[in-house]
């Protein structure tokens, strides 16, 4: 019995040890009242993404040369024939003026057979030549006529080229975020 009197003793104390604190002992927390700013703000979060237009364009240069000018901004809607950009158009220019002085010069010896085979004509009128040499003179004549032809057809090629330095929208796009590889 003994043995059960120190056990309860034992278990009186550690009873007593356990019991709270008073509430007079512990201090009140005090915390100051803030009021709080309002005004409008604005969350963005940043993600990996890639966009894309809903019409996929390429945009190819016909011909090679340097970009000059870029005429639209990227992701700006674009119509169909609006200007996007433009290469460097000097070269294309100067062999357009040097098909447009082949063409001439190739009118010029055209109107100067024309004489000679007027002419020639003439002469064989009176019995001065003989025929074959008007066929000679005809046969020139039509050469160099095609000549005109070959001159008149590099014009119009040097032309189309020059018009190629000008990159124009094909279709009508909601946005210009569209590969753009030129051939430079």
């Amino acid at each position: 019995m003994k043995n059960s009197q120190i056990l309860f003793l034992a278990l009186c104390l550690i009873t007593a040890s356990c019991t709270p604190k008073k509430e007079a002992d512990k201090k009140a927390d005090t915390h100051e009242v803030v009021n709080p700013i309002i005004k409008d703000t604005t969350y963005s979060k940043e993600y990996v993404a890639e966009i894309q237009s809903v019409k996929y364009v390429e945009v190819r240069s016909k011909v090679k040369g340097y970009i000059e000018k870029i005429y639209v901004d990227e992701g700006q809607p674009v119509k169909e024939g609006q200007l996007l950009f433009s290469l460097n158009f000097l070269e294309f220019e100067k062999e357009l003026q040097k098909a447009d002085a082949a063409y001439k010069n190739a009118l010029s010896h055209v109107k100067v057979s024309e004489v000679e085979f007027k002419n020639v004509k003439l002469l064989v009128e009176k019995n001065i030549v003989s025929k074959t040499e008007l066929d000679v003179i005809k046969a020139k004549t039509d050469a160099l006529k095609a000549d005109v032809e070959e001159a008149l057809a590099h014009k119009r090629l040097a032309d189309l080229h020059l018009s190629f330095t000008q990159i124009k929208a094909l279709i009508m796009a909601l946005s210009t975020a569209f590969l753009t590889k030129l051939a430079v």
